[in-house]
């Protein structure tokens, strides 16, 4: 977080952020090993942050059911800390997924946010095609 933005920086003269939340993202996936070709989300984590002052707002955490890989290996296990018994026990994506926008819209309603991810694999490679999978398994159960 910039520390103009918290004022910390006494030095220069401080500006108000564009927007009122920062929104911290880091979502955990299980991965066919040692090569990963699929990934799945099986932590849905996040914390809001006040833009203006840096204070934590609130924090989101689910654990997601793995439908594509519903075996953790001992790889995924080891990085993440994550169990089988955990997931096996937690909601599937879309589940968990429309309970993190009713979180966020409870907290932010029509404020303005900034999601905060470390690189692009948070919301461009795991979230779009997340949400795009559990997209098209919903068209083909109405077309049945």
């Amino acid at each position: 977080i910039n520390a103009e933005y918290m004022g910390t920086n006494t030095k220069t003269k401080m500006t108000a952020p564009p927007f009122d939340f920062y929104v911290v993202l880091d979502f955990e996936a299980v991965f066919d090993a040692p090569r990963p070709t699929v990934m799945e989300i099986i932590e849905y984590p996040s914390v809001l942050v006040d833009a203006r002052c840096g204070a934590v707002v609130s924090e989101f955490q689910n654990y997601v059911k793995p439908v594509l890989l519903p075996v953790l290996n001992s790889i995924c296990v080891e990085a993440t800390g994550i169990q089988q018994a955990t997931v096996d026990r937690a909601d599937v994506f879309p589940v968990v997924h429309a309970r993190y926008r009713e979180w966020l819209a409870s907290h932010v309603g029509t404020r303005t946010c900034v999601y905060v991810t470390c690189g692009d694999w948070d919301i461009k490679s795991m979230s779009c095609r997340y949400l795009d999978i559990c997209s098209k398994k919903k068209k083909k159960k109405k077309k049945k």
